[in-house]
Formats: structure tokens, C-alpha cells, sequence
């Protein structure tokens, strides 16, 4: 494969094993977008180091040269200690991930983006509340890829009511209802990067991850079903 040598800041999104002794790898490079490559020796013991770094949450500098829609990785090198997820951080972790190679179409930058994935990851690692952390990535990533929710007017035009309660339909935005949905000051709290009352976070999950499933084309994400398995086996209270 000939053509330049290109360079960028990286994170691996997801990795699988590609005939004898290479990967295949989506990365997130800044300034190119999503990207498909092949990363040659990574097979077996003597591939074990390049392998161990080509990980997910893993910050890194890349060399890769492109043509078409599949690219060849030249060199890597790690920026920085990987984050350290496991739990339901990893599992929130590999949902971002499985989210961003199902949603961002490939070489397309959107590095407006690429900063606020650093710091959910950031947050995932830190310990802070990760609901909060998640859906402010959500709607980010909405925003950027032109599917973004108005948080503060509905979608007659009228501003979002602190108690009102609203649902979401595709064709048309949130809309006022007198059944279930997501308080007017949830939202307001969303768009003003402010933290909402207790115990109305569950009602905002569901609407963005309705919004997602349509931007998905209705296809869902193997981590929703994970994630659903998880808050199923937890102790009541917890």
C-alpha cells in the first residue's frame, strides 16, 4: 500500500483478529474520523506488545497510511497509562465505543467530539456518577452528527415547562404529554450541564437511547442488552 505517512492522536474503538497474524481495528483519530486499519504482527507471543497497546481507552499516537475505505497502521505509541475501566465502567466504556463505530461514518473528523469522549472516559476512571457523564456524551453526539434534541423549546415552538413532562417522537421533537416521559426540568437541567433531581434519571435514559435506536436504523446495540442484564441482577436498593 503506498501513500503518505499520516499522523494523529488515537483511541482504539474496537479490535478483532484478521487472517494469521494481524488485527483489524477501528481507531478515532483526530483529524481523520473513524477509521478502518490493518495492524500487521500482531499475532501470537511475539505480537503480544503491539497487541496489548491496540486496546480500548488506551491514548495513542498513530502512523497509518489510507486508501479507500481500509488503511494500514505503520506505527503506534502510547501517549499515556491506558484507562483503567472494569465493572459497569467498562461495560459503560464499551457501549461509547460499540455506539461510536455504529454512528460515525468513516473519515469524517467530527473533532469537536473527540475531546468530550477523552473526558467521559476521564469521568468513567475518575469515579464520578456516570449517568450524568453518559447522557451529556449522548446528546453531544446527537448534536454533532445533525440529530441533535432541542432540550429547551418543544416542538410547537413553546419553551420546555420546569413541570411539564415530555416525550420524544422522531419527525417532530419533544412534545407535551400527560403520560410517561421526562420532566420538563430534566431536560432544562440537560442543555444547562446541570445536575437533575433524584431519582429522574431512569426517564431520560430511556428517551435518549430511544433516540439513538432511531438513528440506529432500529438495530440495537449488544451493550444495551448487557447493561439491561446487569440492572436486572442487581440487588434491589442498590
Amino acid at each position: 500500500m503506498s501513500g503518505a505517512v499520516l499522523e494523529a492522536e488515537a483511541f482504539v474503538l474496537h479490535q478483532r483478529p484478521w487472517r494469521d497474524s494481524s488485527s483489524l481495528i477501528e481507531a478515532w483519530a483526530l483529524g481523520h474520523g473513524r477509521l478502518g486499519l490493518v495492524a500487521r504482527g500482531t499475532g501470537g507471543a511475539r505480537g503480544a506488545e503491539r497487541r496489548a497497546l491496540l486496546q480500548p481507552w488506551q491514548p495513542l499516537r498513530l502512523g497509518f497510511r489510507l486508501r479507500g475505505e481500509l488503511g494500514q497502521l505503520v506505527d503506534l505509541d502510547a501517549l499515556s497509562a491506558p484507562l483503567r475501566l472494569s465493572g459497569e465502567r467498562g461495560l459503560a466504556g464499551l457501549y461509547v465505543n460499540e455506539l461510536l463505530v455504529r454512528l460515525l461514518p468513516r473519515q469524517e473528523p467530527h473533532d469537536g467530539l473527540f475531546p468530550e469522549y477523552a473526558s467521559l472516559l476521564a469521568a468513567l476512571e475518575s469515579g464520578l456518577a456516570m449517568a450524568p457523564a453518559l447522557r451529556r456524551f449522548e446528546v453531544g453526539l446527537l448534536d454533532e452528527l445533525g440529530w441533535g434534541i432541542d432540550l429547551e423549546h418543544a416542538a410547537d415552538g413553546s419553551s420546555i415547562r420546569p413541570d411539564g413532562v415530555y416525550a420524544w417522537h422522531p419527525e417532530e421533537g419533544l412534545v407535551a404529554t400527560d403520560g410517561a416521559g421526562v420532566r420538563g426540568e430534566v431536560l432544562r437541567a440537560l442543555a444547562a450541564g446541570e445536575a437533575w433531581p433524584p431519582g429522574q434519571g431512569e426517564a431520560l435514559r430511556r428517551m435518549l437511547r430511544q433516540a439513538l435506536l432511531h438513528c440506529l436504523g432500529g438495530k440495537p446495540l449488544r451493550a444495551w442488552s448487557l447493561a439491561d442484564e446487569v440492572r436486572r441482577l442487581r440487588p434491589a436498593g442498590t
